[in-house]
């Protein structure tokens, strides 16, 4: 698209310059020795304001399509009387940890308040991919101080998934895996804990999966 902006814009920017119009031939065969002095300078003069263009625009593209340019960053905190909040703010935050899940793009930020949260609406599952780049990530609010606590299903549950990281969460009372890791790739639980096994055979499960810190 860029290189059809740049010949549309030469075409028509140079075709009205010359007589004859034909702006793309005309400027590619020209011959500076036949201009005067003032009007050599005027043409380079607006030769360089066009190579300027080009490379602002061409900088432009890059830098407003970085997914840096668009990471939000959200929070839940379980201790506000609803689940209205837009999530923008620890004061608009959301109530229940899916629900800040729900808003999450790639490479956004989710942090949690400290707390204990319980229930299905407690899980960590559904994340959006990241990029090498630009890691999705949810972190509580200080390591260990969120604690999900007492449901059956996976709190984390990360299913052909990559570039996530889940830092500083406990687990507490399950009777299935705290954690568990399917066929995703670039994954990090990083100061993650759990009290107890709750009489399942592992905590935390890397099935199909590489390069899972």
């Amino acid at each position: 698209l860029f290189l059809v902006f740049c010949f549309w814009f030469l075409y028509f920017y140079f075709g009205h310059f010359f007589p004859g119009g034909n702006g793309v031939r005309k400027f590619y065969a020209l011959d500076f020795s036949k201009f005067d002095g003032i009007k050599k300078s005027f043409l380079i003069l607006r030769i360089n304001a066009m190579i300027l263009f080009a490379i602002i625009i061409s900088f432009c593209s890059v830098v407003l399509t970085s997914p840096l340019l668009y990471a939000a960053t959200y929070y839940v905190d379980g201790a506000q009387a609803g689940d209205a909040g837009n999530g923008f703010s620890w004061a608009d935050a959301k109530k229940y940890i899916s629900s800040g899940v729900g808003l999450m793009s790639g490479g956004d930020t989710l942090y949690i308040r400290d707390g204990v949260y319980t229930g299905d609406s407690s899980r960590i599952y559904n994340v959006p991919s990241g990029s090498s780049g630009s890691y999705t990530k949810i972190y509580a609010e200080n390591d260990w101080g969120v604690t999900i606590s007492n449901q059956t299903d996976f709190p984390v549950y990360l299913n052909n998934s990559s570039y996530i990281e889940v830092r500083g969460v406990k687990f507490k009372d399950y009777t299935s895996l705290k954690v568990y890791v399917n066929s995703s790739n670039h994954i990090k639980i990083i100061r993650c804990s759990s009290d107890d096994n709750g009489g399942s055979s592992a905590g935390f499960l890397a099935s199909n999966s590489s390069y899972v810190l």
